[in-house]
């Protein structure tokens, strides 16, 4: 049962990676076009991922404490989180 339901949070967790890397990418393009119209829309649409993403995660780190298997999970959201991290700057 908590494999399950860890395995979905999981699904989630990847695809909100996916969407904040989307909205990321649409920021870039935009910075480099000198899209200045949009650099505030863009900004509200990362904090929202960011948010998004860090409360998934946080749900999922709590998830993990609770069956051995998950510590393997663990490490890998931890290193998805430094590599998060690592694009941000």
């Amino acid at each position: 049962m908590v494999k399950e339901s860890l395995k979905r949070e999981l699904e989630k967790l990847d695809e909100l990676q996916r969407k904040y890397e989307q909205v990321m990418g649409n920021y870039i393009v935009h910075i480099r076009s000198d899209r200045v119209d949009l650099f505030a829309q863009d900004e509200i649409a990362y904090k929202e991922a960011m948010e998004a993403w860090r409360i998934q995660f946080d749900r999922i780190y709590r998830m993990s404490d609770r069956t051995e298997e998950c510590r393997k999970r663990t490490r890998r959201l931890q290193h998805m989180k430094v590599v998060l991290n690592r694009k941000m700057y």
